[in-house]
């Protein structure tokens, strides 16, 4: 069986400290050492494969490629659906973002399942035609800064009746979410479980919206926002720290202390450089169908690349 290539950060040349913000490709090495083999055990990477055969060590993924062998956790944002299993050795984990690395689809998807289905013909139409018409904005703050466009973007669900919103999530799971699943995604994490990786997904979206996809996947906790209810109804308020940019890595630096996880044998995927202090901060990041700026800073920091598409 030939060896996997390792997922650590090439011997010698790391990426600058991780900030809210992606560095610049200028700063990136210019000249890599190729990959070792990992150690048996690890996580799931890719087998047999020679970098320089395939663009740049990015890849079409196959379940086939996957290795054999192998918070303050935020604690108001974690929600620990397994119980941590004791031992003297740390373990390991694998953290996802959601929207873009295991679905297609993202939090706009999402809130425009539930302005449509809010229940009046007069809300629907207003929540819709509004957030229609807001769809430049949201691309630009996007492009700008995640936090500006998180904080923007979750104010429209102000109004929203929790309980509704709790309803309209399971539906929004078996009429969007589930369809949008990449196939090879269950693949990527059921390996890492095979292993021994304990799964979180990590994610900016709404925490009611995503736990049907957990459970789903059998994840065994999730990061993700949580929005602010007074009296039943959505304030548009993120309780914070919003999770996203560089608050996802202190979300995992933190879960790993908690539950007694190695950080530097510890997976994380994600498909957009918003997320790089995230991939930045495991000895084992991964890029999965990456945007042009994260695609970039993979190749120049020697990270494995993944297409589920």
């Amino acid at each position: 069986m030939n060896e996997p290539l390792k997922q650590n950060l090439p011997t010698g040349k790391k990426p600058p400290q991780a900030t809210s913000s992606p560095p610049s490709t200028a700063d990136a090495p210019t000249s890599l050492p190729q990959s070792s083999p990992s150690t048996s055990g690890s996580c799931p990477s890719l087998r047999g494969l020679n970098p320089s055969a395939i663009d740049a060590h990015a890849t079409d993924f196959n379940a086939t490629d996957l290795n054999a062998t192998g918070s303050h956790a935020i604690d108001s944002h974690a929600m620990d659906l397994k119980p941590s299993e004791n031992s003297s050795a740390p373990g390991k984990a694998a953290f996802y973002d959601v929207d873009g690395t295991l679905v297609s689809t993202n939090v706009v998807h999402t809130y425009a399942y539930y302005a449509g289905n809010e229940g009046s013909l007069r809300g629907i139409l207003r929540r819709s035609l509004s957030a229609l018409l807001s769809l430049p904005v949201f691309g630009a703050l996007d492009l700008v800064d995640r936090k500006t466009f998180n904080e923007f973007f979750y104010r429209y669900y102000k109004g929203l009746s929790e309980d509704r919103l709790q309803v309209l999530a399971e539906d929004l799971f078996e009429d969007v979410l589930e369809k949008a699943i990449y196939p090879q995604a269950v693949d990527l994490v059921e390996e890492a479980r095979r292993v021994g990786c304990r799964i979180v997904f990590i994610t900016g979206a709404l925490d009611f919206s995503v736990m049907p996809l957990v459970r789903y996947f059998g994840a065994d906790d999730l990061i993700a926002n949580k929005m602010q209810f007074v009296g039943g109804v959505a304030t548009g308020k993120v309780i914070p720290p919003l999770i996203e940019g560089a608050n996802k890595a202190d979300a995992i630096r933190d879960y790993c202390e908690k539950h007694h996880l190695a950080l530097n044998q510890s997976h994380a995927y994600s498909d957009s450089a918003s997320d790089y202090a995230m991939l930045a901060a495991v000895g084992r990041p991964t890029v999965v169908n990456p945007d042009l700026r994260l695609r970039a800073l993979a190749n120049a920091y020697n990270w494995p690349i993944l297409f589920l598409k």
